[in-house]
């Protein structure tokens, strides 16, 4: 038996590839509870504040370990422990998907240096697995706003390793329109408009290139702040005709 749990999206378990349904938000809540700290015990305490937050029942422990029990009638007795007044999602990491995107997104930035394209594919291959915003509509819930706003950060930093993928195997042309679009969304984002003006000036439009990092200037200039070295370095780059590749932005940046 398959066990697989998805948080990149609605939360969601499934078993051999086919989701099962355990109930409403009060289950899917306690299954995002525990599996954000999967292998490890969660103090029954924790868990009903994360599943009920202001508004506890009278008998709240007696309904979380129904909903346990539903859990475990699905995943097992041997992958749902029960520990001293604590419960443990005992499964591999790997059968979370914000795990296995997150070793995918990190496998392709390692690639990417040497192998654009074996990072690219590790990228789409990352991308697939999201099904839309990270726990879905328990994601406003206060203990899983920490982890929704890292899983799309990490998300932003694949999408962006992509791009530079495209970059360096010369689909320049192709990435563009994305990144004209995303610097739009993301306005503050550098890494963003330097992978812009480079793929503008790997196509030949450097003044397009130049144009772009002068907008991005003023609009931090508007903030108090001024571009970082890296796109300093990438404007003198373009208006000195230095090949592209050259020019690099730290993922840190």
């Amino acid at each position: 038996m398959t066990i697989d749990i998805r948080i990149l999206g609605p939360v969601e378990l499934a078993i051999d590839g086919e989701p099962v349904h355990i109930g409403g938000d009060r289950p899917l809540t306690l299954l995002a509870a525990l599996t954000i700290d999967i292998g490890h015990a969660v103090p029954v305490d924790r868990l009903i504040v994360d599943v009920w937050d202001d508004d506890l029942p009278e008998a709240a422990e007696a309904d979380l370990q129904s909903h346990i029990s539903r859990i475990r009638g699905v995943v097992g007795t041997t992958s749902l422990l029960t520990g001293d007044h604590s419960y443990t999602l005992d499964l591999a990491p790997e059968a979370v998907d914000a795990v296995r995107f997150e070793r995918l997104t990190l496998e392709a930035e390692r690639l990417l240096p040497e192998d654009a394209e074996a990072a690219l594919e590790a990228c789409v291959e990352g991308m697939r697995l999201w099904r839309g915003t990270p726990f879905g509509s328990l994601a406003d819930l206060r203990f899983l706003q920490p982890a929704a706003a890292r899983l799309l950060e990490l998300r932003s930093s694949a999408i962006e390793i992509r791009l530079e993928a495209d970059l360096a195997l010369g689909r320049h042309a192709r990435a563009i329109p994305m990144l004209e679009t995303l610097v739009t969304e993301y306005p503050y984002r550098e890494r963003l408009w330097f992978l812009l003006a480079d793929a503008l000036a790997r196509d030949g439009r450097r003044v397009e290139a130049l144009r772009t990092l002068r907008r991005l200037e003023r609009a931090l200039s508007e903030i108090g702040l001024s571009p970082s070295r890296e796109l300093q370095e990438l404007e003198q780059q373009i208006i000195d005709e230095v090949p592209p590749h050259v020019a690099r932005l730290s993922r840190h940046g």
